[in-house]
């Protein structure tokens, strides 16, 4: 089973030279509302959860990934494996909670794609998870 949760929504100034008109988007007080989401797959032991959201690290209406997790009925402590779909902030700052803690207690694989691993160890504030043994790269053919 795969769920979709939301981590939490920015909204953007619509530009004048976007590409996309307001009819087939719709705006919110004149602006793009963006959501952010994370995939969890669940196989019955443990759950695979895709991208992680930004924590408290970008904007104030993120970091709401623990929240949609929660309402979702999905136990942080059974997440074994993250996968990145890339390493922009709004998909890896999730790894760590706004207090700090661990955003996946349990995790024991770590997935980023090796085009990005430099990117993702640049990251300063995931520092604990730059050279773990569970860090594993993903081809991107």
């Amino acid at each position: 089973m795969s769920t979709c949760r939301s981590g939490g929504c920015i909204s953007r100034e619509a530009s004048p030279s976007a590409t996309i008109s307001p009819p087939q988007v719709p705006l919110f007080d004149g602006a793009l509302r963006l959501s952010v989401n994370a995939f969890a797959i669940d196989d019955g032991h443990e759950i695979t959860l895709i991208d992680t959201g930004s924590s408290n690290a970008w904007h104030p209406t993120m970091g709401l990934l623990p929240q949609a997790l929660s309402e979702a009925r999905i136990a942080v402590d059974r997440i074994r494996t993250v996968a990145f779909t890339h390493t922009h902030l709004d998909h890896i700052h999730g790894l760590i909670r706004a207090d700090g803690r661990d955003g996946f207690p349990q995790l024991s694989r770590l997935l980023v794609p090796r085009a990005e691993l430099d990117m993702f160890r640049s990251v300063a504030r995931l520092s604990r998870f730059h050279d773990e043994r569970n860090l594993w790269t993903l081809d991107s053919s």
